[in-house]
């Protein structure tokens, strides 16, 4: 393999805090894959309803979107560091109760519901938080390789946390699955509290109204910005829906509840499969056209799967696809995002982009789960898979600026573009 494409793993070498914020992720990647398995698991067992697993992607929506922008003025008001360390022993509490529900014979609904949606009410906190401080923990030549490595972790993740989530399911019901979130996140706190601190470096906005929509003027202004948030939104929205793998695996490929892990984990093996060789992607000179044409394979290897449902090896090597591509288009969303915008808007456009990044997956649960239970769950991928690939034309014909936007460029530092 040519030493060009496998992921730079210098930053971990030479930045000791950005080392720490990455180790720090193992854990809260972790809880978060493990997470994304057991909840719509566990309200499917209970309930034997794909339109359960709908209300629980409601729930997520609703958090994600409530707590999304007031995460992001967060990230830029107060120390990023200390954000980190308080969400992540909050989540890790949250997690606790998700434990004592799986203790329960019948547990309440509402109670797997209300855990759920403080872990997801958190994470749009969370994330800005860490994504936004790795510009300040790495050198501007090494950002476009740190969020690759970012990238490897969270997709290492994506292909252990299913997987050893499913063992634990297999072994101890979804508490297991529901104890590994609990070990994430209390991790992840003890790297954070290691970590400097992360005060604002820059004079931010006195008036609230700015503080909180200063992020929607500027994407709405740096319109490659809004192309990319536009772009996750569509793929997200109609491409693979991850919380009706457990309903693919378990009605239409017979599998039992302790193998719907190695079926989640076959999008997790293709990420992690692209993280490691995401090299190539400094390399790339029209990212702008790149991000294009990876979304546009994601979303046909979701119409693939679709029409693939009698086929598991080839099912499996579909969601592999998605998995590839999905990484390898949020490396290059994060790339042109990061070396867009200035340090002082950092949190609250990477708060938009969560929103983007957090809703779209909630949205499409929500539209597949409600697909599925009308005509099935072939029929949901397909078309998900159809009007996905429609919509990266549409975002290419409505955005010219991505087709455009060249690999080197910097962030804007002029007095228009930065916080007043």
């Amino acid at each position: 393999m040519p030493f060009g494409l496998l992921a730079d793993l210098g930053p971990l070498r030479t930045e000791r805090a950005f080392r720490t914020l990455w180790f720090g992720q193992v854990g809260s990647a972790l809880a978060r894959e493990a997470s994304r398995l057991a909840v719509p698991l566990h309200v499917f067992l209970l309930t034997e309803s794909a339109a359960a697993i709908a209300l629980v992607a409601l729930v997520q929506l609703g958090a994600t979107v409530i707590f999304s922008i007031a995460g992001g003025a967060l990230a830029d008001l107060f120390d990023r560091r200390l954000l980190l360390l308080t969400t992540q022993v909050t989540m890790a509490l949250a997690s606790l109760g998700l434990v004592i529900t799986a203790l329960i014979p019948d547990p309440p609904l509402w109670a797997i519901l209300a855990c759920t949606f403080v872990v997801t009410a958190l994470l749009p906190v969370e994330h800005p938080a860490r994504v936004a401080s790795i510009p300040r923990l790495v050198p501007p030549d090494r950002l476009s390789a740190a969020i690759a490595v970012t990238a490897l972790n969270n997709q290492t993740a994506a292909v252990t946390g299913p997987a050893v989530a499913g063992i634990l399911i297999a072994m101890w019901g979804v508490g297991g699955a529901y104890a590994l979130m609990v070990a994430g996140y209390a991790w992840a706190a003890i790297a954070s509290a290691r970590m400097p601190s992360l005060q604002p470096l820059d004079r931010l906005p006195t008036s609230r109204i700015e503080l909180i929509f200063g992020g929607f003027r500027f994407a709405v202004r740096k319109r490659v910005v809004m192309s990319t948030f536009a772009l996750d939104l569509n793929a997200m929205t109609f491409g693979l829906p991850v919380a009706l793998l457990p309903v693919l695996a378990i009605d239409v490929f017979g599998l039992s509840a302790g193998e719907v892990g190695l079926l989640a984990a076959a999008r997790g093996v293709g990420a992690l499969g692209a993280a490691v060789v995401s090299g190539w992607i400094p390399q790339v000179q029209r990212l702008g056209r790149a991000v294009l044409w990876v979304v546009l394979a994601f979303s046909a290897a979701s119409l693939g799967l679709g029409l693939a449902t009698a086929s598991l090896p080839l099912a499996f090597a579909l969601i592999v696809v998605c998995g590839a591509t999905d990484v390898w288009s949020a490396v290059i969303r994060n790339s042109i995002v990061h070396t867009t915008t200035p340090d002082a808007l950092r949190g609250r456009i990477t708060a938009l982009h969560t929103l983007a990044t957090q809703s779209g997956p909630r949205i499409g649960d929500i539209r597949a789960s409600l697909t599925a239970e009308a005509v099935g769950v072939a029929p949901a991928l397909a078309i998900g898979g159809a009007m996905a690939m429609a919509g990266v034309a549409a975002i290419a014909r409505i955005f010219p600026e991505l087709i455009a936007y060249p690999a080197d460029s910097v962030v804007a530092n002029d007095e228009e573009e930065m916080v007043q």
